[in-house]
């Protein structure tokens, strides 16, 4: 929401009554932050809501360069030391380690090949395709990839980052860049049969060490899961609460949908617990 701040509570009262005024069903709020939903829901005329609040992990990268420390330092002991004993393993089977964004356009479109194809092993494993399994989502990307790097999209940037030991390559990093803020959104991992070595873990915090030497101003690993995700707290220094929540419009459509709604759930409740007695 953009509005001077004089005029922000103006501008909410508004915005509540223009969408009510079109007899919507519901008004959704996508991953707005916490203090927004709150502001807006205070002003609903239903009071019921659905949906969830998720944990939005972040490194400041500002007040990295301004504490003089090390990233890792502001991590807890166990973080630390997990990441650190998987870069000694990983620089003792396969050398040096290097973090490198894609430069040409044979890199970026070969490099967004080989996180695709890891990625999508992982969540095979798992009985999943993964965030590029649809191919129009694929091509989706590609495009966008292709139209930041020509120069196409004013401020943002979108790049792969490649991060390796040596020849090997450990991980793919998909990032979002926009107005100082490197947002990640997807990755691509290798496995190497042991559990001592931490892709995921090894590659954010080189990637932080990374951005750390440029002007960005956060490192922000996004939310949007109803729990809370260990590898991004373990490696977030600051987090925010952002609201997926839909508030249902006070008419009696909606009234009926919600009362089906809890009994389906109240049903369900009962159903799962004579199953698991059972």
């Amino acid at each position: 929401m953009l509005a001077i701040p004089a005029q922000r509570a103006a501008v909410l009262d508004d915005l509540v009554g223009i969408v009510n005024a079109e007899a919507a069903d519901e008004f959704a709020l996508v991953g707005v932050r916490e203090e927004l939903y709150q502001e807006l829901w205070a002003r609903w005329p239903e009071p019921a809501r659905e949906g969830h609040l998720s944990e939005s992990p972040f490194v400041s990268l500002d007040e990295l360069r301004a504490s003089g420390e090390s990233y890792l330092s502001h991590l807890s002991s166990n973080t630390r030391s997990q990441v650190r004993r998987a870069v000694r393993l990983y620089g003792e089977r396969f050398g040096e380690p290097e973090v490198r964004a894609a430069c040409s356009s044979q890199e970026l479109y070969g490099w967004f090949d080989s996180m695709a194809s890891l990625h999508a092993k992982r969540w095979h494993g798992r009985g999943k395709s993964g965030a590029f399994g649809d191919a129009k989502i694929r091509d989706f990307h590609l495009g966008l990839l292709k139209r930041v790097f020509h120069g196409q999209a004013k401020e943002l940037r979108a790049e792969i980052l490649r991060v390796s030991f040596g020849a090997e390559a450990i991980a793919y990093l998909y990032q979002l860049r926009y107005r100082g803020r490197v947002n990640f959104y997807q990755s691509g991992l290798a496995y190497h049969g042991d559990n001592r070595l931490k892709p995921g873990l090894v590659a954010h915090a080189l990637a932080v060490e990374h951005y750390l030497t440029g002007g960005e101003s956060e490192y922000d690993f996004l939310g949007g899961e109803p729990e809370a995700v260990r590898y991004k707290r373990s490696l977030a220094t600051s987090r925010r609460m952002l609201a997926w929540i839909e508030l249902p419009s006070p008419n009696a459509k909606m009234r009926v949908l919600r009362g089906a709604r809890l009994a389906w759930r109240g049903i369900r409740s009962l159903l799962e617990r004579r199953d698991h007695e059972s």
